[in-house]
C-alpha cells in the first residue's frame, strides 16, 4: 500500500460488532485528492479488509469535510479515514466512533507536518502583506485554517487580515498556487513534496501532528 499520511482510521463499534452479521460496510476516505488518486491509495486496505471481514466494502465520497461528518453522524458511514481535527470534531458528536489504527507516514512515525507553500521561498513570514492571498483546503482540515493561523500568529500575523479562499482538496490548493491565483496555501507537507517539480517551495512548516 503506498505511503499515506498520519490519520485515524475510525470504525463504529456498533458496526465492529456485527461485522459477521452484515454483507456490506461503507467506508468513507476524507476527500483531500482526487477520487482516483484516493481510490488508489485504499485499494490494497479496502480488498484485506473484504477478505477479512467476509463482506463488502463501497465507497462514499464527499464533496466536504462537513458533509462527510455529516453522513457519519447519520449513520450512512461505517468505516472513515480521518485526520485529527475532522476526528474530535466527529466524536463530540457521536462517541461511538472511535480509533482503531493510526497511519505511519513513509518515515515510520506516527505523526505527519502541515506546511504553507509558495512560490517563492524566500518570502519570509513576517514579510507578508496585506495583499498575500491564502488558498486553504477546508474549514475542517488540520492543515488548513487551523495549521496556517498556528503558523502566522507565531510572526505576530493572522489570516483575519488577509484575504484568503477555501479550494476545497490539497491537490487543488497547491495547484492554484503554482497557477499564480494564490501568493500562498496550506497542504499537507507530503502533498508540497509531491508538488516541488512545478515549482512549490516550503515556506514554513508545523510541529509534527500526531
Amino acid at each position: 500500500m503506498k505511503s499515506v499520511i498520519t490519520a485515524l482510521f475510525l470504525l463504529s463499534m456498533v458496526s465492529l460488532v456485527q461485522a459477521d452479521e452484515v454483507k456490506k460496510l461503507v467506508f468513507a476516505p476524507l476527500p483531500t485528492q482526487s477520487k482516483e488518486a484516493v481510490v488508489e491509495m485504499f485499494t490494497p486496505l479496502v480488498r484485506y479488509l473484504e477478505k477479512a471481514l467476509h463482506v463488502s466494502i463501497e465507497y462514499r465520497f464527499s464533496s466536504s469535510y462537513a458533509q462527510m461528518l455529516e453522513s457519519m453522524e447519520a449513520g450512512a458511514i461505517d468505516i472513515a479515514y480521518l485526520g485529527p481535527l475532522p476526528y474530535l470534531e466527529i466524536h463530540a458528536k457521536r462517541a461511538s466512533f472511535t480509533p482503531i489504527v493510526f497511519f505511519n507516514e513513509a518515515s515510520k512515525k506516527p505523526f505527519y507536518t502541515c506546511t504553507l507553500v509558495s512560490l517563492d521561498a524566500s518570502k519570509r513570514l513576517s514579510e507578508i502583506t496585506p495583499n498575500d492571498r491564502f488558498a486553504l483546503t477546508d474549514p475542517l482540515s488540520t492543515c488548513g485554517y487551523f495549521s496556517v493561523e498556528r503558523l502566522l500568529g507565531g510572526v505576530g500575523k493572522s489570516l483575519a487580515h488577509q484575504p484568503f479562499t477555501y479550494i476545497g482538496k490539497h491537490d487543488l490548493v497547491a495547484l492554484e498556487v503554482i497557477k499564480g491565483h494564490f501568493e500562498f496555501g496550506g497542504i499537507k507537507n507530503d502533498m508540497a513534496h509531491n508538488y516541488a517539480h512545478l515549482g512549490l517551495e516550503i515556506v514554513a512548516q508545523t510541529e509534527p501532528v500526531p
